[in-house]
């Protein structure tokens, strides 16, 4: 790009240096420059709300997963607590017969 601007511009500048802005071409490109800026701080705006807004779900959809896994879990405490158990003397006795 830079050689080609040289190619076709009267004034000379050297390579990798900033042109200067009453070249004809740059003068051109000043609307592009606008353009720019407009999509910038438009492109800006969006991805911030965006990620705002989705780490806003995610927390939600986190804490509510969170609840849920907490309800299960005290299910899982109810029937355990109301299981019906053998005898202590049933199983001590299985497990000797079975080591026999």
């Amino acid at each position: 790009v830079d050689r080609w601007v040289h190619y076709y511009i009267s004034e000379s500048w050297p390579f990798f240096a900033v042109p200067p802005e009453s070249d004809p071409l740059i003068l051109q490109l000043s609307g592009l420059k606008t353009l720019w800026e407009y999509q910038l701080t438009l492109c800006t705006f969006l991805l911030a709300f965006f990620t705002s807004q989705a780490y806003t779900y995610w927390r939600s959809v986190y804490f509510t997963t969170r609840a849920i896994q907490g309800r299960i879990n005290d299910v899982c405490m109810l029937l355990t607590i109301s299981a019906k158990r053998e005898e202590e003397t049933a199983v001590s006795n299985n497990n000797t017969s079975n080591k026999q």
